[in-house]
Parts: C-alpha cells; structure tokens; sequence
C-alpha cells in the first residue's frame, strides 16, 4: 500500500519548524515595540517564499505506508536513546541542558537571575517550545514535549532527505535512514593507532569520538553523539542543509542560513560557508551570462533582507552578550610542528578522507565538495569561545553534507552497476566501520545503567543556573548583564 503526499508539505513543515521557535523568542523575550516588528518581518519573508516557490506547487512523492511507519518507529527510538524524554540516558552535557530547560520552564522569560546579577544568553530555542508545554503541564510534560519536539524535527530531516536524494523505493528509504542514524568517523581505528603511537589507553568500547584526546583533543561527532549530547544545535543545521539543496535558490539562501543562527551559533558558520560557496557559483554563472541585475534581485530579495533586519539583528545582539561566545584565536595545543601536522592529517583522513576520497570520482566537478574537504582539513586549528567546541560544531552542517553525497550515490541506480560496484562496496565497508561508533556508545551506556543499577539514569545535578556566579556558568549567561546592549535596549524586562 503506498500514498501520494505532496512535497511542499514536508518543505513548509521545515520552515515552521524554524520559524516558530524564533518568533515566540522575538514576542517574548524582547520589548513589544522591537519583537512585534521584528516577528511580522520574519513572517512576512516567510510568506513571499511560500506565496513564490511552493502555493501552487503540485509535485508530489509516492511512500510505502508500511516501510515509512517502520522507519518512523525506528527514528523515534533513535530520539529515545539519545535521552530526550528522560526514558533511558543522558550524557552529561544534560547536566546543564536539564538546568536550562528547567530554567526557561520556571522562570519569567527573558530569564534574569537578579541574585548573582546574570542573564540566561544562550542558544536555546530548541527548548522554546517545550518550555512553553512545561511552564503549562509542569517539567514531567516539558520533558515529554521535548521528545516529541526533537523527534519532529528528526522526522522532518529525514523527509527532506529523502526528497533530496529522489528515491521512495523501499531499498533507498532504508539506506537514508541507515546512514543517518550510524554515520560518523573511523574513531576506533583512530583509537587503536593512538594507542600504538601516543600513548592512549586501546579502549574499543564507546563512541571514541575524542579519540585524539591525548594528542590534541581535535573532535568530530558523529550523528548518534551529535544527538545525544548537543541536540540543540544540531538538529535545525540538519534541516537547513538538504532545505536549501532542494530549493537552489540564492533569494531564499540568507533566510534560510541565518535561521540556523538563534539555534546554532558555531555550526552556522560551516553552513554559512556552504551557501557561500553556493551563492558565488551561482553568481559567476549568472554574471557570464549577462544578467546583473538578476544577482541583485536574488541577492538582496525579500526573504533575504527580511532575514537580515530580524533574525540577524536580534540574536547578534543577543550572543554578544555571553560571557565568552565572542572570544576568538588559534585553538592552543602547545608546540604545533611535523608531528602535530601528521596527527592533524590522520584525524582529518578517518573522519573525513576515508570518505572523500570514493566519492572524489562522482563529485570532482563540484566545487561545494572541495571547499568542505578543505574546511574540514583547517577547522581544527580555530577556535571561538573556549576550548575546542568550534572543532566540535561548526562542522555539523558540513559533516552533514558528506553524509547527504554518500545518500545520493548509494541510492542511485549506477551504485550496483559496473565499474561502480568497488566503489560501493568500499563506501558501505566504511560506512559499517564508522556505524560501530554508535553501537559500542550505545552498549555502553547499557552498561553504565546496568553498573549504576539506575534506570533511565538522569544527569540532573545542576538543577538552575539562578545559584551560580558568572564564573560557574560559563558562556551559558551574561554577565552584568544590565550594561549589555541586547538587556539595555532590546529585552522585554
């Protein structure tokens, strides 16, 4: 049994999904007179993308009803695992995600602890939603939105995906889904030459995404982790990525970029990057063939401007609160000479060459390919905030984008043709190498539950931020935060 649905339905489902959060944070956080405005502007780029690309749209996608309730069912258990809900484990980046949530549940919005003379300044919009069922139906059902909220947004990237990559067929729904839910890097091999060379412990049990810990602590998580520990910046950088892929459309490309913004901070920049190099291929196509004018109308469209004097505006003011979110430099890690540049070679070959280098006979022409490559390469050496989380998270949406490469090749008709076949047999034997990262981090967190005889095991220590000083908080909050622009002129206090 199959069912036709049309496109446009998942499309405008993932504009929503970003949309909503950040106008209730621009009718609730800021003075009337600034996020009234401000939200009917974000609503209006809305409304002229719907009204232009997808009204009258009638494309539709042909899906098994059974295969598609089986990988929904399978999707959800995946958000499950990752612990939002509180029904199995949360890692412990929970412990002060569960302060912030609780926080935006119990406390007037814009978030102000008086006592300690600090101000909630984080991204936190993932959570605006829920929050909003938790102030309601208190912190049990604020949990259970949140699951129900991220696993939407799961939802939605999968559809995306699978309108992306043009293949409702029971063999490609079930490959989207596997690689999306088990990609990541060759960490436990990693691990192992660490061990050999560096010094670590051969530990083959977890995720070993800081498998290079011991050298340089260089990162990159995969999908099962990204979920698990930082749901809150990852999941709208998912959206953002194969949304503007399936539009192609540079007078949608700036809404769409700086919607990841108030989500993500770190992860927009390697998304920014992207539509760049998106955007200036597009404008040289278009500039040789004459049409100047057309660049100026795509580039400074409605949605685009309306983008910029809404969102733009409204979160830089507002991140430039946190105490430590603007602080930029070279990522330390002590003396950087041959042996620290072959360590950097070798992280950035496991988590990103192993896979680049199959798909460079497909995608050598593609000029958003090498630009990721190199990024990827070069990411590990910057840092903005403190310690390596830009290592961590810029590169959300370009990991993303990898992944969405792989996608398309393995659920094309040449992957199991010809001179093809080595290619896709290489791709799914790394694919399967780089699954075990969220098989062994799943075990082990069944073990730990199993060891601390808790079950589902909570990291809910913190509690608030509202007793904690500046120091303590870290870039979660402001600090005197009445002397900030965002708090001084912009904050509904």
């Amino acid at each position: 049994m199959n069912f036709n649905i049309k496109k446009k339905y998942f499309i405008v489902a993932a504009y929503l999904y970003m949309v909503i959060p950040v106008m209730i944070f621009m009718l609730t956080w800021l003075k009337l007179y600034v996020g009234i405005p401000m939200a009917v502007t974000l609503a209006g780029g809305l409304f002229f993308i719907y009204k232009n690309e997808y009204k009258d749209s009638l494309d539709t996608i042909v899906l098994p009803v059974k295969d598609i309730v089986i990988i929904t069912f399978l999707l959800f258990l995946w958000v499950v695992l990752s612990g939002s809900g509180k029904l199995f484990y949360e890692t412990e980046d929970w412990q002060v995600r569960n302060a912030v949530f609780r926080d935006l549940i119990n406390f007037k919005w814009p978030v102000v602890y008086e006592q300690k003379g600090t101000a909630l300044a984080y991204y936190l919009l993932q959570w605006i939603v829920p929050a909003g069922f938790g102030k309601i139906l208190g912190w049990r059902m604020g949990n259970i939105a949140l699951l129900f909220w991220n696993f939407a947004g799961v939802l939605i990237v999968y559809m995306l995906l699978v309108l992306l990559c043009k293949n409702g067929k029971k063999t490609g729904l079930y490959t989207i889904m596997l690689i999306f839910i088990f990609f990541g890097g060759l960490n436990q091999v990693g691990r192992l030459l660490e061990a050999i060379f560096g010094g670590a412990p051969p530990i083959l049990w977890g995720s070993e995404d800081g498998w290079l810990d011991v050298v340089n602590g260089y990162q990159y998580s995969s999908n099962y982790t990204l979920l698990s520990w930082v749901f809150n910046q990852t999941i709208v950088p998912w959206i953002a990525v194969p949304l503007v892929l399936l539009e192609k459309k540079v007078r949608n490309y700036a809404y769409i970029g700086l919607l990841v913004l108030p989500y993500a901070p770190l992860p927009f920049v390697g998304i920014f990057l992207m539509f760049l190099v998106l955007g200036i291929e597009w404008c040289i196509r278009t500039a040789r063939a004459g049409e100047y004018r057309l660049i100026f109308c795509e580039l400074f469209s409605i949605p685009n401007v309306c983008a910029v004097c809404s969102v733009f505006l409204c979160f830089l003011a507002y991140f430039s609160a946190s105490k430590n979110g603007m602080q930029m430099g070279r990522y330390e890690t002590g003396k950087f000479g041959l042996e620290e540049w072959a360590w950097l070679t070798l992280f950035f070959f496991l988590e990103v060459g192993v896979y680049a280098l199959p798909l460079w006979k497909i995608y050598k022409k593609e000029v958003l390919f090498y630009a990721i490559c190199i990024a990827m390469y070069f990411i590990p050496l910057i840092r903005v905030g403190l310690g390596r989380d830009f290592c961590m998270r810029a590169p959300i949406g370009l990991l993303f984008m990898l992944q969405i490469y792989i996608m398309q090749y393995l659920v094309s008709e040449k992957a199991f043709t010809g001179r093809c076949l080595k290619t896709t047999v290489v791709l799914i034997t790394l694919l399967s190498l780089g699954g075990y990262n969220a098989v062994s981090d799943l075990g082990a967190k069944v073990y730990e539950i199993k060891v601390s005889d808790q079950f589902p095991l909570y990291k809910d220590d913190i509690k608030t931020l509202s007793d904690k000083s500046a120091d303590e908080s870290g870039n979660f909050v402001a600090e005197d935060y009445k002397d900030k622009f965002f708090y001084k002129y912009m904050a509904g206090l």
